[in-house]
């Protein structure tokens, strides 16, 4: 198909069979050698309200021939890869457009099926297989442990220290993509609102790739300036809840949150289930919330301040 096939079907709307439109659409996008941006914008366009009203074999269709594309639209890429597994593997496997901050935030949120077949991708960055292999590695430990979940906790907190077990490993995964890929793409929710503290993310960073804990206390005291004795309890505490209210004060993207957060205290993702819990938390946490605790960690109460950990 030409790139006036491609137009003509995106101009004839929604007036055919969804699954044939769809089918059409991205086969006549496939065969542009190069595609304007305007011609990705009008594929993206056709395919949004059609995405529900296929069928998953419509969808997987659409997968495979896209997972090659670099110019193929990024929202509609997006979408296929937060589907099942099945529609998604193509995209998961091949696609150029997904770094490694996706492919991170993609096993942070969908889950081990996804994980699994990432690691089949080729070239896959090295420390984010073994933040795969590690995930694997406690899925099965859950599988097979019979005490009960906060037993397990305990456990698993009393063998964070470095060289113990599939949390560290987590953990050594975690900081070397982010001593390597400092310019990881921030997500939309908050991204504009941070912009007036672009140095917050990178202190904390720096904290935790020094493997010494005074400086994440440093750095996190002077990001949302508050105590230092304050920032100290607030990344110690048992529960995240204070820590995540900070990190959205300073309107950190999801993905930079878990990463900060595992990196510092990787016993809290001992399981996948874990991951899902700390997203939902996180995106629950609105700022003028978030606004209002920092405030009260700065008045007269202090310490006083800070949730019971």
């Amino acid at each position: 198909m030409t790139a006036a096939d491609f137009r003509r079907i995106e101009n004839r709307g929604e007036t055919g069979h969804p699954e044939r439109l769809l089918r059409a659409a991205v086969s006549a996008f496939s065969s542009l050698t190069r595609p304007t941006r305007r011609e990705t914008l009008q594929l993206d366009q056709l395919a949004a309200p059609l995405f529900d009203r296929v069928s998953p074999g419509a969808l997987r269709y659409v997968a495979a021939v896209l997972s090659d594309s670099p110019y193929a639209p990024r929202q509609l890429i997006e979408r296929l890869c937060h589907s099942s597994s099945d529609i998604a593997a193509p995209l998961l496997i091949r696609s150029p457009l997904l770094n490694d901050a996706d492919l991170i935030g993609l096993v942070a949120r969908q889950g081990l099926a996804h994980a699994r077949i990432i690691k089949r991708r080729p070239r896959l960055n090295r420390t984010i297989m073994q933040l795969i292999l590690a995930l694997e590695a406690s899925a099965e430990a859950e599988l097979q442990a019979e005490t009960p979940v906060e037993a397990e906790d305990m456990a698993v907190a009393s063998h964070s220290q470095p060289g113990h077990g599939p949390a560290e490993e987590t953990r050594r995964a975690l900081l070397a993509i982010m001593s390597g890929n400092g310019n990881t793409p921030a997500a939309s929710t908050g991204a504009e609102a941070g912009q007036d503290r672009p140095d917050g993310f990178r202190a904390l960073r720096a904290g935790v790739l020094s493997d010494n804990r005074t400086r994440i206390y440093a750095a996190l005291a002077e990001a949302v300036s508050i105590g230092y004795d304050t920032a100290r309890l607030i990344v110690e505490a048992r529960s995240y809840d204070d820590l995540l209210a900070a990190l959205r004060y300073l309107d950190l993207p999801e993905e930079r949150a878990f990463l900060l957060v595992c990196a510092a205290s990787p016993w809290r993702f001992a399981r996948p289930q874990k991951i899902r819990a700390f997203l939902e938390q996180y995106r629950s946490i609105g700022h003028e919330e978030a606004a209002r605790r920092v405030a009260g960690w700065r008045g007269t109460t202090g310490i006083s301040g800070l949730r019971a950990s």
